[in-house]
């Protein structure tokens, strides 16, 4: 296009071009580079009325169409941009306040500017309608989103709520199934196996547990049930589903450390009571020591107070007599006379006798479990022995040493009144036993002989030439002969043996748990070791030679009754012997 457009008043004549810039369906202005208007078509003018202007050839563009005076701050033709074809948006507000919106493009057409001007009200509101339905569709996704997360933390919050309670919590269904569990189920439970479906697996059942409540029907709000279980004890409380859909919700509470203080609460109190009988039983004991007349009354009290503070029902029990390898008293619970035989021939036998903490053999024990309590006294040697049918006790050596130590002091004390009593039968110059407690001491091992088997033997000696010593030394010196005599025999034998004066020259030795052959070696070890380089200072450093003549008897080759006969008489074979080789004295 050549030429600019013609107004009505300048040709009567509708030109066509002019024809066409009117009919264009938006608003087109002609400006020069001054912004000045040069031409207009009546679509603009419509627009322009929006602001209630009115158009004026000459006008400038911002004048005409924004009604402003300054040029826009972006205006492309007056920054001498190139603008071809270039597009910017515009708003006009009408006389009421009501915003149109449009946009502007500006094209070149030689020395001037055309602007066009297109009303995009609507489709600005159409946009905006539908940018306001998505930030309305992205709003609402955003709240679902907060509510999915809400609910996801509230789940995740009840689910650490459910796993922090104290008892173990499963929900199960109708048929025992399990809908949901927290942690402290599988904790509590003695056997959570992660593939466990049902309740009664979770506990370790191959089946559900005999009468539950949820399949026989809850009589009540809450059933209770106790379950035992690898070692542990489970309570159980199940109560109907709240919800209503059938079912049911089981607690679980692991009650082993209550079911243990409980135990350790009546094991308490049973120390208690054990402790208090056992200081009833020391004081009534101690009170029978006082007042009791016969020690067998105090025997028999120790194993009848004693005796169920341990819980056991058997026992024996051997009490010393004042001569070595001797039983002065014999009790006994649930033993028979037979193994009570067998018991003290076990007990007096050289093994137990020659060491103190020396044993019972087992074989002769009546029980397969057994403990024995040697019986001390004051003076550090063995005064008894307890045997008790119970195996080896030694959380109880405390308890047992409450009784036996005073038991072993009473029978040291009694021992020692019977040593006191029997001081008048020992003979006053050399001490030892008299002729009348030897034949106490023969009977008590007849005694044995019979009950028990265990052979004695005797040997009598005879000092050779005490006359001589008498009459040509004096008589003390033939007393100290006698004394020298009698105080190497006591050295030479064993605590279980008896050395007596039988009367002037003359010695019997008892000789206990020993046959023949043994006492002949006995003899041939004091005349080789003792009697053969003994000798007795006589003055004026003269020595008289100390010599005897022995002779042995046992039972295991005669009866008790021949035993000093037969000893007699080898011994005065003896005494012949020694005077073929030795002068005789008168």
């Amino acid at each position: 296009m050549n030429t600019a457009p013609t107004t009505e008043n300048e040709n009567s004549t509708i030109d066509p071009a002019a024809a066409a810039f009117e009919a264009v369906a938006s608003g087109v202005v002609v400006i020069g580079t001054d912004l000045t208007v040069i031409s207009s078509n009546t679509m603009i003018k419509e627009l322009v009325r929006l602001n209630g202007d009115q158009p004026a050839a000459g006008n400038t563009c911002h004048q005409m169409l924004f009604g402003r005076a300054q040029p826009c701050t972006d205006c492309p033709v007056q920054a001498k941009q190139s603008f071809e074809n270039s597009e910017k948006s515009q708003i006009i507000k009408t006389t009421s306040n009501i915003e149109h919106y449009f946009r502007e493009t500006f094209t070149n057409w030689g020395d001037r500017v055309v602007i066009s001007l297109q009303d995009v009200t609507r489709e600005v509101a159409l946009l905006r309608k539908i940018d306001l339905a998505h930030k309305e569709v992205r709003a609402k996704n955003v709240l679902l989103e907060r509510k999915r997360r809400q609910a996801l933390d509230e789940q995740g919050h009840l689910t650490q709520l459910l796993d922090h309670l104290p008892d173990g919590l499963i929900s199960v269904g109708t048929n025992l199934e399990i809908r949901r569990r927290n942690q402290v189920a599988n904790e509590i439970l003695p056997n959570p196996r992660p593939d466990a479906s049902t309740c009664y697996e979770m506990i370790g059942y191959d089946t559900p547990c005999d009468q539950c409540p949820l399949l026989n029907g809850l009589s009540a709000d809450m059933a209770q049930k106790n379950h035992q279980s690898a070692g542990r004890f489970i309570n159980e409380r199940i109560i109907t589903d709240p919800a209503g859909k059938g079912g049911g919700l089981l607690f679980f509470r692991d009650i082993t450390r209550k079911i243990e203080l409980i135990k350790k609460i009546r094991e308490q109190q049973d120390t208690i009571q054990r402790k208090n009988k056992i200081l009833s039983g020391l004081v009534d004991l101690e009170a029978q020591m006082q007042k009791a007349s016969e020690p067998l009354e105090v025997f028999n009290f120790f194993l009848d107070t004693f005796l169920p503070v341990l819980n056991v029902t058997a026992a024996a029990l051997l009490i010393n007599d004042i001569r070595a390898g001797n039983v002065w008293f014999t009790v006994q619970r649930h033993v028979t006379k037979a193994q009570m035989n067998e018991l003290v021939c076990a007990y007096l036998s050289r093994e137990v006798q020659s060491d103190l903490n020396a044993k019972v053999s087992q074989d002769a024990v009546p029980w397969q479990e057994t403990t024995q309590v040697t019986l001390v006294g004051g003076h550090g040697q063995r005064v008894g022995l307890l045997i008790l049918a119970i195996a080896d006790c030694k959380h109880d050596d405390d308890l047992i040493q409450l009784f036996s130590d005073p038991l072993g002091a009473f029978i040291h004390n009694r021992l020692l009144m019977r040593q006191l009593e029997e001081r008048a039968n020992t003979d006053p110059l050399t001490g030892l036993y008299n002729r009348g407690y030897l034949e106490l001491a023969l009977a008590q091992e007849a005694q044995k002989l019979t009950r028990y088997g265990i052979h004695h033997a005797v040997v009598m000696i005879d000092v050779n030439r005490l006359k001589m010593v008498n009459d040509q030394y004096g008589h003390e010196a033939g007393d100290r002969m006698i004394s020298m005599v009698g105080d190497n025999l006591k050295d030479n034998i064993r605590t279980t043996d008896i050395v007596a004066r039988a009367g002037g020259d003359e010695f019997i030795v008892l000789l206990t748990n020993t046959t023949r052959q043994n006492a002949e070696q006995f003899i041939k070890r004091l005349r080789k070791t003792v009697f053969n380089e003994l000798d007795l200072d006589v003055g004026a450093n003269e020595k008289f030679p100390v010599r005897v003549s022995l002779g042995a008897a046992a039972t295991d080759e005669i009866p008790p009754d021949q035993l000093i006969k037969k000893a007699d008489q080898r011994m005065y074979a003896a005494k012949q012997a020694y005077y073929e080789t030795n002068q005789r004295y008168r």
